[in-house]
């Protein structure tokens, strides 16, 4: 198909939703408006265009209209952005001559009660993705081979159930484990719920199948500690303890690793595909002013009473009193303590319950006439069969107490005092007890935040690492080929930590079960006749993808691409425009910029927001129905740092109030490494030069938002709108 942008022919697909668009913007209209733009022959409505007919009507549509280009009015393209792409392939359209506006997160989601402006701004958008389309041009894809075995970090029950997946399919792995045993912190439990079957039974064969499996190499008291490359080509540096061995076939474990000595070293693997199951630790009460009366010398955690009832374990020695080492004949459990807390861990850890009643069923077995009262706000037993051990536990007797604890303290006896709010009464509950056990929560594990800064992958408000979509993509992360398994990614218990291992190491196999990758065709490509040889975007580039070469007598710049991430830091940086983003053109960028600012410039905020996590909080404000002020006009980039001074510019001289650039925050946060702090260092120079002109620096302001951080910007866009448009101008819907 042979492409004139002078003279094309756009097909416009505007997605009703169901309720969720069509409930707030006319759909209707906003296809009708767009037939009359130019080079748009054809505008229709469909219910669902993500279904499998919706898709089939635009593939049909590209055909019997010979159409060159498509526009996707809908949701979020990083939700679908594949999906049409796909569509247009399938109909014989280059993938990168379509595009998605997003007037469902940001419109119909976050101007619920706007009516007529709502759909304004929705046609708005629109007319920006045509501007955008026209200047589009088609790409080819990279194609990668993929090298290398698959790496699981973590030895827990989700990364040995991912190993062992990954290994039967014929995959080569390698298991990294930070501690020198492989097990997690499963290995410290000696039951499980809800049958009582013994951990052993379920633990050890998975660790023993891990050791002897010949597509497996265990690497025990490893780290890694840095990551290059990209999917179907990373190369991991892992760091491995003197005390470790390598086990595996070829590689015997010694009896003894506390026998072998030598210095730590660094090995290099070449991977395709990297599964993190990293787990969790538990909450530490100690020192925490919330729990003065942790303590107290006879108030134990949960964790120590599960090695106190473990008679396999290393601290087996039953139940007893730290302060005498006489076993109590009274227990009680206080719950949720680093769970659900109004200052601190708002979560619920799922498991804390049942590890109650499990230990209190541990205790009744051993001791039959204890006395065990459990302190609760309420009881969560989702589990199968939960419910029912939760039931047999009252009727051996457990007494469960809803209402919050207030205090705790000992007598001079030994004598422990509970104080309570009992919910039921209405009044203050004094209870006595031997032994107080605190039901801790899970919190994210010891490392997480270096592997997090290793891999450039976000973590949530909890601390957890966050996934790509909680619906759509649960096991994956912003970063291809980097998925995740167990409670790394927030609290669960064994079995479903199991299955989420599974899961990963099935999404896994997709890459290391090929042999060519196909990759984005967005890279950056240097125009040599602009090139002024200055090696700026060499210096800023943050995978070091751009490098200078001899060119007769001058200096010119030339892009890796297979090194290339697409971010667009060397356009951002470049004075004379020699290097282009393919797919986020200077032009194509201004063309949605302008098309914004054709009416009532003064009254639109041009945001300039990267995609992985200043646009994924747009989306996030929009899942949430945050509601903010309708003048904002989002211009999607990969990355904070593609935002060059002149874009920005251009974009004020073409009369906006205000522009926005908001990134990841620094200094880990950025999914290219570095790409944030270029666009940092870039603005601030551009607010110093914009002084020396006269001109009001405020009117660009740099803001770092998180993927889960809508109500953030609805915060910075309010004040924006106030100080540069006034309340009054705005509506919020």
């Amino acid at each position: 198909m042979v492409l004139n942008p002078k003279d094309p022919r756009v097909g416009v697909f505007v997605c009703h939703c169901g309720h969720n668009i069509a409930g707030v913007v006319d759909v209707e209209r906003v296809a009708c408006e767009a037939t009359e733009l130019p080079g748009v022959v054809v505008g229709e409505v469909d219910l669902f265009c993500c279904s499998e007919p919706g898709q089939q009507k635009i593939r049909e549509a590209i055909k019997s209209h010979d159409l060159d280009r498509v526009v996707v009015a809908a949701c979020s393209p990083r939700l679908h952005g594949t999906t049409f792409m796909r569509v247009a392939e399938d109909a014989g359209l280059n993938p990168y001559l379509i595009r998605m506006t997003n007037i469902r997160e940001q419109v119909s989601w976050v101007h619920t009660h706007l009516g007529d402006a709502a759909t304004d701004k929705a046609s708005e958008l629109l007319r920006m993705a045509v501007s955008r389309v026209k200047l589009a041009e088609p790409l080819k894809k990279r194609r990668v081979k993929v090298r290398g075995e698959g790496v699981v970090v973590g030895g827990g029950v989700a990364g040995l159930t991912a190993a062992l997946r990954m290994a039967d399919a014929g995959a080569r792995v390698v298991l990294v484990e930070r501690e020198f045993h492989l097990g997690g912190r499963l290995k410290n439990s000696q039951v499980l719920l809800p049958g009582m079957e013994k951990t052993r039974c379920v633990l050890s064969p998975l660790i023993s199948r891990a050791v002897a499996h010949p597509n497996i190499r265990v690497m025990t008291g490893a780290q890694v500690r840095e990551a290059t490359g990209s999917v179907g080509n990373f190369t991991l540096s892992i760091e491995v303890s003197g005390r470790a061995m390598s086990q595996g076939p070829g590689n015997p474990s010694p009896k003894n690793l506390a026998d072998v000595e030598s210095e730590d070293s660094l090995i290099d693997v070449e991977t395709a595909a990297v599964v993190l199951a990293t787990g969790f630790t538990s909450f530490d009460p100690a020192g925490d002013p919330r729990y003065p009366f942790a303590e107290l010398a006879d108030v134990v955690t949960t964790v120590q009473v599960e090695e106190m009832l473990n008679s396999e374990g290393p601290a087996a020695r039953g139940l007893v009193r730290p302060s005498d080492g006489k076993s109590p004949k009274r227990v009680a459990f206080i719950q949720c303590v680093g769970s659900r807390e109004e200052e601190g861990n708002r979560y619920c850890s799922k498991v804390c319950c049942l590890v109650t009643m499990k230990q209190a069923r541990m205790i009744l077995d051993r001791v039959p006439d204890a006395s065990i009262h459990v302190h609760h706000r309420d009881v969560r037993v989702v589990k199968k069969g939960g419910e029912e051990f939760y039931r047999g536990l009252r009727e051996a007797g457990v007494i469960f107490l809803r209402g919050p604890v207030k205090d705790v303290a000992a007598d001079p006896s030994g004598v422990l005092r509970i104080t309570s709010e009992a919910e039921d009464a209405g009044s203050l509950l004094v209870t006595e007890a031997d032994l107080v056990v605190l039901s801790v929560g899970m919190e994210p594990s010891t490392g997480s935040e270096e592997l997090r800064s290793v891999f450039k992958i976000p973590r949530g408000d909890d601390g957890f690492f966050l996934e790509a979509h909680p619906k759509l993509r649960p096991l994956e992360t912003v970063v291809d080929g980097v998925f995740l398994a167990g409670a790394c990614q927030g609290p669960r218990d064994a079995s479903e930590a199991a299955t989420s291992g599974a899961g990963a190491a099935g999404k896994a196999l997709t890459i290391l079960k090929k042999d060519i990758l196909t990759l984005d065709a967005r890279v950056a490509v240097i125009d040599e006749d602009l090139c002024i040889g200055c090696g700026v975007c060499a210096t800023e580039c943050p995978f070091g993808a751009v490098a200078l070469f001899e060119e007769g007598e001058e200096e010119k710049a030339r892009v890796n691409r297979d090194v290339c991430k697409g971010c667009g830091v060397c356009s951002g940086a470049c004075p004379s425009g020699a290097a282009v983003s393919l797919g986020f053109t200077d032009q194509e960028l201004m063309a949605e910029a302008e098309e914004a600012l054709r009416h009532d410039p003064s009254r639109k905020i041009v945001a300039f927001m990267c995609n992985w996590c200043a646009y994924a909080g747009a989306d996030f404000a929009g899942v949430a129905r945050i509601q903010y002020p309708e003048n904002v006009r989002i211009v999607r980039v990969m990355c904070s740092g593609r935002v060059s001074r002149s874009l920005v510019l251009d974009t004020l001289e073409k009369g906006a109030a205000a522009v926005l650039v908001a990134g990841c925050h620094p200094p880990g946060d950025c999914h290219y490494i570095s790409g944030n702090l270029r666009a940092r260092d870039r603005i601030m120079k551009l607010k110093k030069r914009m002084s020396r002109k006269g001109m009001d620096p405020d009117r660009v302001r740099l803001e770092c938002i998180s993927a889960n951080q809508g109500a953030k910007l609805a915060r910075v866009l309010e004040e924006m709108v106030d100080r540069f448009i006034g309340r009054e101008e705005a509506r919020v819907g």
